[in-house]
């Protein structure tokens, strides 16, 4: 709020102030306070312009390339009831993602592009212009087992790994996280 009145009030009051000195300019005796008035308030707006610029800029950028939010695959948990598979995955948006693109390799290849089962799921795919927040159905499907899925967007790359395994004779499916600074987060799909 601050910044808001500097921005904008500051210029309205130079106007004022040189108004005032144009229509009666000030003796010899308060000269150098109208002089010290001026800078001062020029300083404040100037200052104030910056500031305000750079927070919008701030905002730009983080609503250009996604900032910190990410995507992850998954699949609808009603989809895991028919214990077969393949399952379909659900693309999730944590925010808005821009320029989305990613790689689906068996956790087996330790994300080792020189690892011939590396290349075995996935291949050379067009980029995903935006991914809104929330869940989105995607074409593929994958059998039970563990992946690991590499992303690269506008603000960053960040890996997943993606498990579908049997337990307590029902199919279950965990997500893992790590983020851009290596940061594991778990991801709770049983909703």
């Amino acid at each position: 709020m601050m910044l808001q009145i500097l921005t904008f009030g500051g210029p309205f009051l130079l106007t004022v102030l040189g108004g005032y000195v144009a229509v009666s300019p000030p003796n010899k005796k308060y000269k150098w306070w109208f002089v010290a008035a001026f800078i001062l308030v020029g300083a404040a707006t100037v200052y104030g312009q910056i500031r305000m610029q750079s927070e919008v800029d701030s905002k730009l950028e983080t609503m250009l390339t996604g900032g910190a939010d990410y995507a992850y695959f998954r699949a609808d948990p009603s989809d895991l009831s028919n214990g077969k598979g393949p399952y379909q995955l659900w693309l999730v948006g944590i925010g808005n993602v821009y320029a989305v693109n990613y790689w689906i390799s068996p956790e087996s290849a330790h994300m080792n592009g020189n690892d011939p089962a590396y290349g075995s799921l996935d291949a050379i795919k067009p980029r995903i212009d935006i991914v809104n927040s929330g869940p989105h159905a995607s074409t593929r499907t994958l059998p039970l087992g563990d992946y690991i899925i590499q992303f690269a967007a506008k603000n960053g790359e960040w890996h997943q790994k993606l498990r579908f395994f049997i337990a307590d004779g029902h199919v279950q499916q965990t997500v893992s996280l790590w983020d851009q600074a290596g940061k594991l987060h778990e991801i709770d799909v049983s909703k």
